[in-house]
């Protein structure tokens, strides 16, 4: 299964990368000038108004990206080249994201209560000394947990992009089996690209690009472009275990209510 997903994850994020950089591009681009802005006029009013802007804008475009991606990979819909819709589709959309992530939160609000619980009784915690090795491979445990429950959780976002009637129990029922990998594709295309992206914000802070504000702005760019790919790779993740699980349920029973209009 991890090599059938990564081949589909590939062709869906790098065989149109075109598209890829359409869905999130000129979200991120108002989302990077709103930070930008909050950044060159830190310590005045103005900062933080761009910042709750940033803010704003950010919420918006992680459900407008979310349903555009979902709709692409499952429909083959392609937005338009300026893509910064949000309407009662995205809005669903949205509510849907921000379950997912409140019913994932309490695996990582009980993990942390265990490790201050340990660390406190082991006197393991202090703030002259750093995080002993097993809290840090506690935390990294911890979220491994919280990713593995919000994608079993998430089919519910697909669903509402596409218009299917998806609960939480059902996205973990049909979520079964596709956690790890997913997972191992997605770290397989990211990881090389995260080099890359070390490597070249390395050299360019060599050559002195970085400084300044015009170096400020190159920066944002470059990691904006980055993160268009790693967010696309996550999303292309769901949206490829959500089509081989759909299409499975619906050879296995077309009349299933998940296929009734939500």
């Amino acid at each position: 299964m991890y090599r059938s997903i990564l081949s589909e994850m590939y062709t869906l994020v790098v065989g149109n990368i075109g598209t890829t950089f359409r869905i999130a591009g000129t979200w991120m681009a108002v989302v990077v000038a709103l930070s930008l802005g909050e950044e060159l006029t830190e310590g005045s009013a103005t900062s933080n108004l761009f910042g709750i802007a940033s803010a704003i804008a950010s919420l918006l475009s992680s459900a407008s990206i979310a349903t555009a991606w979902h709709r692409f990979g499952l429909l083959n819909e392609r937005p338009n080249l300026i893509h910064l819709r949000f309407g009662r589709l995205e809005l669903r959309v949205l509510g849907k994201v921000l379950l997912a992530g409140l019913a994932a939160l309490p695996v990582v609000i009980l993990g942390l209560m265990a490790i201050i619980f340990v660390a406190s009784m082991s006197n393991g915690m202090s703030k002259e000394a750093p995080l002993p090795l097993w809290g840090a491979l506690a935390t990294f445990g911890i979220v491994l947990l919280y990713l593995y429950f919000y994608f079993r959780i998430s089919f519910i976002i697909p669903g509402a992009a596409v218009g299917h009637r998806v609960r939480m129990k059902t996205s973990i029922r049909l979520s079964k089996g596709y956690f790890l990998p997913a997972l191992a594709a997605g770290l397989t295309i990211e990881v090389p690209v995260i080099i890359v992206c070390g490597l070249l914000v390395g050299l360019l802070h060599l050559l002195g690009l970085l400084a300044g504000p015009d170096g400020l702005v190159l920066l944002a760019i470059v990691l904006s472009a980055f993160e268009i790919f790693f967010i696309s790779v996550t999303l292309a993740a769901v949206t490829v275990a959500y089509r081989r699980a759909i299409e499975t349920l619906w050879a296995e029973n077309p009349n299933d209510p998940v296929f009734a209009a939500s």
